[in-house]
């Protein structure tokens, strides 16, 4: 039921049910897709859908080709975006009720073709601009001196580490760690057990039967706000301090907020959601802290100003 134009965001998973990647499907045409994995994982999800093909459904005229080469990728994020790309001459209208959230519009930026997706992994208001590789860099330009009077800044990826733990955006390599499923991940309105089949679904199915303790993403703030707790330490009971711990789970994520001016995490604990309010001790290699179980999402929690 996907329009042409219209994205979605979907997981990927093993067979086994547990998370391979996620990322966003869009359709541009009546049999033509283009699926946007994350850069970490997509030679593997890549490899994975042609294993399928090849081996559980060799009978679907489907075919995969790789274009992550082909195209450079602009993400113009941030509250002012529209502005900047509208001070680059863009002949796309960017008003949302033309081009709400998880579309794709086809234009020109900066006299140059380009596919622009309104997505987003900052949580912000999101324009990600696809141009020919050879354009690249022309539109960069573009863009950063159009930007200039916006007080535009350039990022990688350690800034969308930040924003990412800031919205509690799951990551299939950190909070994916090959145990989790979309459920422990908080995920489940992403998945239709209702559908017919799909890859890992009775896998799934059979953790929804079984039941019992499974570890869930949870957020941690730390008891000192300046400490940034080290991924990987563990969350054990606070009364289990010198006597052999009780594991509890892992921080998978941690940064120093600027927008909250304190330090968060994010976590695999057991039984977490039901564990809000509570408080564990994060054991790292140089420091044993206490912090607060809460709802993993710290900024934004209803979406509003990545579809604004």
């Amino acid at each position: 039921d996907l329009e042409i134009g219209q994205g979605r965001f979907g997981l990927m998973l093993h067979e086994d049910g547990r998370l391979l990647d996620d990322g966003v499907t869009f359709r541009l045409g009546e049999n033509h897709y283009l699926l946007s994995a994350g850069s970490g994982t997509a030679d593997a999800v890549y490899t994975h859908m042609v294993r399928l093909l090849q081996v559980v459904w060799p009978n679907l005229r489907v075919y995969v080709t790789t274009v992550t080469s082909q195209w450079a990728n602009i993400c113009v994020c941030g509250p002012k975006a529209r502005e900047v790309l509208v001070a680059t001459g863009i002949d796309i209208n960017l008003d949302s009720d033309s081009f709400p959230f998880m579309s794709m519009c086809e234009g020109r930026v900066a006299g140059k073709y380009s596919r622009v997706a309104r997505v987003s992994y900052t949580g912000e208001l999101s324009f990600e601009i696809n141009v020919r590789r050879r354009d690249g860099l022309a539109v960069w330009r573009t863009l950063m001196d159009a930007g200039a009077a916006f007080g535009i800044t350039p990022v990688g990826s350690e800034t969308s580490g930040v924003l990412r733990i800031e919205k509690g955006y799951i990551s299939a390599g950190a909070e994916g760690d090959g145990i989790t499923n979309p459920f422990d991940a908080g995920m489940s309105w992403v998945v239709n057990l209702n559908k017919p089949d799909f890859v890992g679904k009775r896998s799934l199915v059979r953790d929804r039967s079984v039941g019992g303790v499974r570890q869930q993403v949870v957020g941690l703030l730390p008891q000192d706000e300046q400490f940034v707790m080290v991924e990987g330490s563990a969350i054990i009971e606070p009364e289990a301090v010198g006597e052999v711990p009780s594991f509890l789970g892992h921080v998978t994520a941690s940064c120093f907020s600027p927008n909250l001016d304190r330090s968060i995490s994010l976590a695999l604990l057991k039984n977490g959601r039901d564990r809000h309010g509570d408080a564990v001790t994060v054991s790292g290699l140089d420091r044993t802290i206490e912090a607060l179980v809460v709802p993993p999402i710290f900024i934004d929690a209803k979406g509003e100003r990545m579809r604004s």
